[in-house]
């Protein structure tokens, strides 16, 4: 729909639908250009190999952590943020963390 602009991020191309980033230091260029568009929040729900590039390039300002006591089956471990300011509320039988990048 158009609700909201989209734009295909890619290392040649310019223009109203498209973003040129640099993809050997893709993610910090990715937030100037979004920065440039006065894009000031993103949402990212990615598998752990995806979350762990924002972790380690320092690519994020807050992460909200869901923990469940139920037994989902197989899958992959959460990252775990060290070092990080944190709140914690219950949720029923499950939890919400937040964790500040400062």
């Amino acid at each position: 729909n158009t609700d909201a602009q989209t734009y295909i991020i890619n290392e040649t191309l310019e223009d109203k639908n498209h973003l040129k980033v640099n993809f050997e230091s893709f993610l910090p260029s990715l937030m100037s250009e979004l920065h440039a568009k006065n894009i000031q929040s993103v949402i990212v729900e990615g598998g752990k190999r995806t979350l762990n590039a924002f972790i380690s390039t320092n690519c994020w300002d807050e992460a909200r952590v869901f923990t469940s006591n139920k037994q989902l089956g197989g899958g992959m471990t959460a990252p775990i943020f060290e070092k990080h300011s944190f709140k914690t509320i219950a949720l029923d039988n499950d939890s919400l963390s937040f964790y500040l990048n400062i």
